[in-house]
C-alpha cells in the first residue's frame, strides 16, 4: 500500500537512529506512522482538500532543470505561474513568491508541518485530547520547541491536568525566558503551584 509505505518512511527517517532496535523507537514508528495516515485523511475530510498544501511539492531535476511536483494532484508539474495562482487562491490576494518558499525540505520538517495542521484541525473541532497527543508527537519530534511547550502546557490547564501543566510552564520559562510569553508562563506558574499545593 502506497500510503503504508510513505508513512513507514518518514517514520523512520525521524527517529534517531540508535533507537532503531528497541521499544522506544517502535512505539514511537508505530505512533508516527498513525499520524501520517490519520492527518492525510484528516486534513482533506476537515478543510476540503486545501489543508495548507500551499507550498507543498517534491522536487525533482530532469533536463529541463528543476521541477516541482504536485502530488496531491497526479504528478501535475508547476510552473512559476501556477504556484502564485494556488497561493493567491488559498489567501484571498497575490501573494510575492519568495526563494525560501520553494526550498526543499527534509522528513522531519514535512511531519512536523502534517502534524501543525493536524493539531489545528482538531483545536478548532474542540477536540482536546486528539490535539493534545499531537503536541506530544510535536515536542518528541523537537524537544526545544517551545510555542509547542507552552501550547500543551495551557492545554493540560484547560484538561484540569495540573501538574503536567506546571511542568511544561516551568521548562517554558526555562529554554525561552525572553519569549514573549513569559508573562503568561510565570502567571500559569503561581496559579497552578497553588492548585498543586492544594491538591496533596
Amino acid at each position: 500500500h502506497r500510503a503504508d509505505s510513505f508513512s513507514d518512511q518518514v517514520a523512520d527517517r525521524v527517529i534517531d537512529h540508535r533507537a532503531r532496535d528497541s521499544r522506544v523507537h517502535a512505539k514511537a514508528v508505530g505512533e508516527i506512522r498513525r499520524d501520517v495516515e490519520l492527518a492525510a485523511a484528516d486534513m482533506d475530510v476537515a478543510m476540503g482538500g486545501l489543508a495548507e498544501r500551499d507550498d507543498a511539492g517534491i522536487k525533482a531535476v530532469d533536463e529541463r532543470g528543476e521541477l516541482l511536483i504536485d502530488p496531491f494532484n497526479g504528478g501535475a508539474i508547476l510552473d512559476l505561474d501556477e504556484i502564485k495562482t494556488r497561493l493567491a487562491q488559498i489567501y484571498g490576494q497575490p501573494v510575492e513568491l519568495q526563494p525560501a518558499m520553494l526550498k526543499a525540505v527534509g522528513a522531519r520538517d514535512i511531519l512536523t508541518r502534517i502534524l501543525r495542521n493536524l493539531k489545528n484541525i482538531y483545536a478548532s473541532a474542540s477536540d482536546w485530547p486528539r490535539a493534545l497527543g499531537v503536541l506530544d508527537r510535536l515536542l518528541m519530534l523537537d524537544p526545544r520547541a517551545v510555542e509547542e511547550m507552552l501550547e500543551r502546557g495551557a492545554l493540560y490547564e484547560r484538561l484540569e491536568c495540573f501538574g503536567p501543566a506546571l511542568e511544561d510552564f516551568r521548562s517554558f520559562l526555562t529554554q525561552a525566558p525572553s519569549h514573549p510569553g513569559v508573562e503568561v508562563a510565570r502567571e500559569a506558574i503561581v496559579r497552578l503551584t497553588r492548585q498543586v499545593s492544594r491538591m496533596n
